[in-house]
């Protein structure tokens, strides 16, 4: 019995293009600020990768991820499925306001931690950076899930 890899390939759903294309491209501000900031600052620091890029980019993973269930191909017509889909595809609404409030947040408190020059402040931002890193990773991996369980196919347009 012989395996036809070329058709289970095809037919499967590739996670690794998923994740390139619902993942990675929204990410691409993030990085490319990011490596901007380096080559003018020449350090690693909390001013490289600003956490504001990230979570306004996790923001865009979001709405990709959203979009691509939305756009998901049911292979037989089920009612079940489909609402199934539906939810996920709001309950990918809650991430996408969650980290545009969470860039608001951060920026606005940036500033004012920046006038202020309080040591307190500083550390409350601190700790709000790493709640958005934190939650990031939780959503990425909520994400994959998502992609997993549907059987998500990457889909460009």
């Amino acid at each position: 019995m012989s395996l036809n890899w070329r058709s289970s390939v095809a037919t499967g759903p590739s996670t690794s293009a998923w994740l390139s294309v619902n993942i990675l491209i929204p990410l691409i501000p993030f990085i490319i600020i990011s490596f901007f900031r380096f080559i003018t600052l020449l350090e690693l620091s909390w001013t490289v990768f600003d956490v504001s890029d990230l979570a306004l980019s996790f923001g865009l993973v979001s709405a990709f991820v959203r979009m691509n269930l939305i756009n998901s191909d049911i292979v037989l017509p089920n009612e079940d499925k489909a609402e199934e889909i539906a939810g996920a595809a709001a309950r990918c609404l809650v991430p996408l306001f969650f980290f545009l409030a969470l860039y608001l947040g951060v920026e606005i408190f940036d500033l004012i931690v920046a006038k202020s020059h309080s040591e307190s402040l500083q550390k409350s931002l601190l700790y709000l950076r790493l709640t958005v890193i934190l939650m990031s990773f939780l959503f990425f991996l909520f994400f994959v899930r998502l992609q997993r369980s549907f059987k998500l196919r990457a889909k460009i347009l």
